[in-house]
């Protein structure tokens, strides 16, 4: 009987175990991490609770989500936190909820995080002024939204009710009006679409990870795609695809920063926050004007 090799097809399949073992070490681990946020999440404690060694625990993060526990711990806490100033919860009580006793740690990287002040923020923007403007396009109706500092979102729609709904639930008490002065700006994001790269100032807010992957998308040259692995290596980690999918969702300004040029590896489109049909009927666009 022949012994039998070792090849390509068990070094494969040997890769598929091992990210599936990290996988469910990650699942659990995060699950832990959410119940338990207001609480002890040492990586000594989730370690006790998953049965799972810190090494792999550590590992598990790095390779799937290309942050470390205690970021990922950090990033939980503050959109919880996020999420009581905005229920309008005092700034002790609503940094005391997530389980941080402290006001210096959001005091500290406010500007970073929020984008905005804290008291600002817990107001849904209410000493911002935004205005906005909406523009046709081949794709559908574009809103351009802009603070003085830079423009602070970008959406797409076939309904400029639908849009500016979602304007007004992102920041709910923000000065937001229509204001023909945003136009230029708008025809701006137009001939970027076009392929006449432009330079715009932004005023948008992410996690240090996330900043990492809007930059590498940005480096995406007109009319080409890059894979979610390919995204993950020039942010840093490779085996983070799942996290620049997040990355991706969370773009507020999407068709400056061009998420649309991320697909899978196989070449299939995978996600999209405005649908794949304007994912697909966009890359054709690009490639036909590269073309």
């Amino acid at each position: 009987m022949m012994k039998p090799q070792k090849g390509k097809g068990i070094e494969n399949a040997s890769t598929k175990t091992h990210e599936t073992d990290l996988q469910k070490v990650l699942l659990q681990s995060s699950g832990f991490i959410k119940e338990n946020i207001t609480g002890d999440t040492s990586i000594t404690r989730i370690s006790d609770q998953t049965g799972f060694s810190k090494y792999l625990i550590r590992k598990s993060f790095r390779e799937l989500m290309g942050i470390t526990p205690k970021k990922y711990i950090e990033e939980c806490r503050i959109e919880i936190f996020k999420r009581h100033l905005k229920e309008g919860l005092p700034i002790p009580r609503a940094i005391y909820l997530p389980g941080k006793h402290s006001q210096s740690w959001q005091y500290g990287n406010r500007n970073a995080q929020l984008g905005m002040s804290v008291k600002d923020f817990r107001q849904g923007g209410k000493n911002v002024e935004i205005k906005y403007f909406i523009i046709e396009s081949f794709l559908g109706r574009i809103l351009v939204a802009e603070t003085q500092k830079g423009v602070c979102s970008v959406s797409l729609s076939d309904s400029d009710e639908f849009l500016e709904a979602q304007l007004q639930r992102t920041f709910p008490n923000a000065h937001i009006k229509y204001d023909i002065s945003v136009k230029k700006t708008a025809e701006r994001v137009i001939q970027h679409i076009n392929g006449n790269t432009q330079k715009f100032d932004l005023d948008i807010t992410g996690t240090s990870f996330q900043r990492k992957v809007w930059q590498a998308l940005s480096e995406i040259p007109y009319g080409e795609t890059r894979s979610y692995e390919e995204i993950a290596q020039i942010a840093g980690n490779g085996n983070a695809q799942r996290a620049i999918a997040n990355a991706c969702a969370k773009n507020p300004v999407s068709l400056i920063i061009p998420c649309h040029r991320v697909i899978r590896k196989n070449g299939e489109l995978g996600g999209y926050g405005h649908g794949l049909d304007k994912k697909l009927k966009l890359l054709k666009f690009e490639k036909s004007k590269k073309n």
